[in-house]
């Protein structure tokens, strides 16, 4: 399947197998031994899934000025400890995969490509969306990580005018409502409505719930800004 395939699957299944040497094995005996559990299905699953990739892209681009910065790795930590709730148990997770896209060093492109076959297009959305809160958190990014983030964007499959909607949400500026919905600030009224109804539709929160809670309140936030930006154009044009 696609967790054990692909560009990640050495990642994952670095991860997997060093886990799996920790584990305490029972002593004596040649009899049958336990075996490992199966690997979780339905939302814990697309959960991991989508963690396995969002943590090796981060990396990757995290890595793209030369080498992963301290504060770089505090920012993922942070994020899935206060955004995400992760306990110690999940954080090393995190660590280790980090740790192990770092040995592995997959392509970066092959990554994207591998992950925007086997997602839906929400998913892909709400990737990058995360790349973008993490890696603009000092609200500064190096040239060579912002190539990477447009690498991500274009082998994602993700339009230019959507990723500019989901980078301005985090570099605000004088035109941000009208990023936000993703059209020009000299945009016809039909054009603003138009805009609004496929960005409502696109990032439901909903839409997102397969991947656990925890990304359904992220796309929640989503989703308000998307609202609070159409009202705010709505009320400078007296719509």
């Amino acid at each position: 399947g696609f967790l054990v395939g692909g560009p990640i699957g050495a990642v994952v299944g670095g991860v997997l197998g060093h886990m799996l040497d920790t584990v305490p094995q029972p002593a004596g005996g040649y009899g049958p031994q336990p075996s490992a559990p199966p690997p979780p299905a339905g939302p814990d699953r697309d959960g991991l899934v989508f963690v396995s990739n969002l943590v090796a892209i981060l990396t990757l681009v995290a890595r793209a000025d030369g080498e992963v910065q301290p504060e770089e790795v505090r920012a993922v930590r942070d994020f899935f400890a206060t955004r995400l709730g992760y306990d110690r148990e999940d954080l090393e997770l995190v660590r280790r995969l980090m740790q192990e896209t770092l040995r592995v060093n997959p392509d970066l492109a092959r990554v994207c490509q591998e992950f925007r076959r086997a997602s839906p297009r929400e998913d892909l959305l709400m990737l990058l969306r995360l790349v973008y809160l993490i890696a603009l958190a000092d609200r500064r990014v190096h040239p060579e990580e912002e190539e990477a983030i447009r690498t991500v964007a274009r082998h994602l499959g993700i339009s230019e005018a959507e990723e500019r909607a989901i980078r301005a949400e985090f570099l605000r500026d004088g035109e941000q409502e009208y990023r936000t919905l993703g059209v020009a600030p000299d945009a016809t009224d039909d054009e603003i409505r138009r805009a609004y109804r496929d960005m409502a539709v696109k990032y439901h929160p909903d839409k997102v719930a397969h991947l656990g809670e925890e990304f359904r309140a992220l796309a929640h936030e989503k989703f308000k800004q998307i609202n609070t930006s159409y009202q705010e154009i709505r009320k400078a044009r007296g719509l």
